[in-house]
């Protein structure tokens, strides 16, 4: 790119032009991109209102068939993932996954399942922030 300083007026007056036409489709991008972000928002809080509204309704009719229509909120306010992370700070050593577990139900999660231990292993397996450094021994990534 030319010194600018060695730039003609003419050539000067173009490159400031391109420059403002650039700058302008830019802030029609960015413009663009809040308004779709505002109407996301506004459709988001439209599906929590409606959730809202057919959750207790589609619990009563999970009762009424003998089921119940199970939740995908993370109980105690954090889901299985966290908890399995928080239990690596009991230890500064790697872990079993039923050491793991244990950590999990003595911090006061709650489950359901019969075969919890294999919930944590498949935790313990797909989550990109834990490691596996041994036969059946876990740790939390550096």
């Amino acid at each position: 790119m030319k010194d600018p300083a060695r730039m003609s007026i003419q050539e000067l007056e173009r490159r400031l032009t391109s420059e403002r036409k650039q700058l302008a489709a830019r802030q029609k991008t960015v413009a663009a991109g809040e308004e779709l972000l505002a109407q996301k928002k506004a459709r988001l809080a439209e599906l929590q209102e409606k959730q809202a509204e057919l959750s207790p309704l589609l619990q009563e009719l999970g009762v009424l068939l003998g089921g119940r229509i199970v939740s995908r909120k993370p109980r105690q306010g954090r889901s299985l993932r966290k908890a399995v992370q928080e239990a690596f700070s009991t230890s500064s050593e790697p872990l079993t996954a039923a050491a793991i577990t244990e950590a999990v139900v003595s911090s006061g999660y709650e489950s359901r399942s019969k075969n919890f231990i294999a919930m944590v292993r498949q935790v313990l397996y797909v989550d990109p922030d834990i490691v596996r450094v041994g036969k059946g021994k876990f740790r939390l990534k550096d």
